[in-house]
C-alpha cells in the first residue's frame, strides 16, 4: 500500500502521554503538524522516527507505523531507507565536520549520493571541514536538510525546520517542500509559522494538550477545518444574535465585537448559516472565513478559559 500510515500512536514520556494518534498521508502531500508549545508535536515526530527513549518500549505504548507497507519493526531496513528528517535538535554528533558526517551515516542509506551531498553542501554554502558545534542553528539545518535531499527518501519528516533560516532561504525551503510533493514524496511539517503553513500544507493534524494527555483536535485538509468556521466583525450588539453555543470566542470593545463562529456541528449546519445571513443582512455584520491563525487563536484560548473557568 502506497503512502504513510500512522495506527494508533500512544506514547508516554514520564508523567506526559500523546494518546491515539491516527493518519494517512498519499504520495506527494504535505501534512501540517500544529499545536501549542508543549502539545507533543515533537514527541509524535521522534516516536515516528523510532529515535532513543521515543520507541514504544513502555507499558502504554502503542502504534504502528508504514511507509509504502513497509512496517517500523518488521521491515525496519525498509522503513528507515525511505524515511528523512530535519529536526530542530540535530541529531549528530558535535564533533564531527559535514564530509565526515556525509561519509558515516550516508553509509546506512542505500541509495545515498555522497557527490550529490557534497554539491549541496557548496549550495547551501556549508564549510566541508567545520565541526558542526561552529556552524551556526540555520547552517545545522541546512547541513540537514542537505544530508536528506541526498538519499531517495519517501517521508521527509520536518520539526520546525524554518525558524532559524533567513528569509530569503525560507522562500527556497518552501520551494524545496514544493518539489519534493511534486515528485510524489510525502511531507510531515511541523512548524508554529501558521500563515506560510496555510499556504503549503494540504491537511492538517492539530494536536491539543489537556492536562497531562494530548491528542486529537482535528485532522483533515486545511479547506474543511476553514468550512466549520465564520469570523464576524460588527457592533457589539451582533453578540446577542449569535447562539452562545457557536460562539468559539470573542474579543469585544465598548461598541465592537469581533467573534470566531463554529457553524457546523451536532447543532445543523443549515440553522447557522440561516442566522449568519440574517445578522450579515440586518444588522450589517462582515462575515468572512477566518484564517488558519485566527482559529488556533480562539479555539486555543477557549481551551484556556474553559480549564481555568475564565
Amino acid at each position: 500500500m502506497e503512502g504513510f500510515t500512522c495506527s494508533n500512536l500512544t506514547k508516554r514520556m514520564e508523567a506526559f502521554i500523546v494518546r491515539d494518534i491516527d493518519f494517512h498521508i498519499e504520495p506527494g502531500m504535505v501534512m501540517g503538524l500544529v499545536g501549542v508549545n508543549g502539545a507533543g508535536k515533537t514527541t509524535i515526530i521522534h516516536t515516528l522516527l523510532g529515535a532513543g527513549t521515543h520507541r514504544l518500549t513502555n507499558e502504554d505504548d502503542s502504534g504502528e507505523f508504514f511507509i509504502d507497507g513497509y512496517h517500523f519493526i518488521r521491515d525496519v531496513k525498509e522503513y528507515r531507507n525511505r524515511i528523512a528528517y530535519i529536526l530542530s535538535e540535530p541529531p549528530f554528533i558535535g564533533s564531527m565536520c559535514p564530509i565526515q558526517l556525509g561519509e558515516l551515516y550516508g553509509y546506512y542509506y542505500d541509495t545515498f549520493d555522497l557527490d550529490k551531498y557534497r554539491k549541496l553542501l557548496e549550495t547551501y554554502d556549508i564549510p566541508e571541514r567545520t565541526g558542526l558545534e561552529k556552524l551556526s542553528t540555520g547552517q545545522q539545518l541546512k547541513l540537514q536538510l542537505a544530508f536528506s535531499l541526498s538519499y531517495d527518501a519517501a517521508l521527509y519528516v520536518m520539526d520546525e525546520p524554518t525558524g532559524n533560516l533567513d528569509v530569503d532561504f525560507r522562500d527556497e525551503f518552501y520551494r524545496i517542500i514544493r518539489e519534493l510533493a511534486a515528485a510524489g514524496k510525502m511531507i510531515i511539517l511541523s512548524s508554529h509559522l501558521i500563515t506560510e503553513l496555510e499556504m503549503i500544507a494540504d491537511t492538517l493534524l492539530w494536536i491539543v494538550r489537556e492536562g497531562d494527555e494530548s491528542g486529537m483536535f482535528y485532522q483533515g485538509t486545511v479547506d474543511d477545518l476553514k468550512e466549520e468556521y465564520r469570523l464576524v466583525e460588527g457592533e457589539r450588539k451582533i453578540i446577542e444574535w449569535i447562539p452562545d453555543r457557536c460562539v468559539v470566542g470573542k474579543k469585544l470593545s465598548e461598541s465592537h465585537c469581533e467573534a470566531l463562529v463554529r457553524v457546523k456541528g451536532d447543532e445543523g449546519e443549515q440553522s447557522a448559516a440561516e442566522w449568519l445571513d440574517a445578522i450579515g443582512r440586518d444588522d450589517g455584520a462582515n462575515i468572512r472565513y477566518a484564517d488558519l491563525t485566527e482559529i488556533m487563536y480562539y479555539v486555543e484560548k477557549n481551551r484556556r478559559c474553559e480549564k481555568t473557568g475564565d
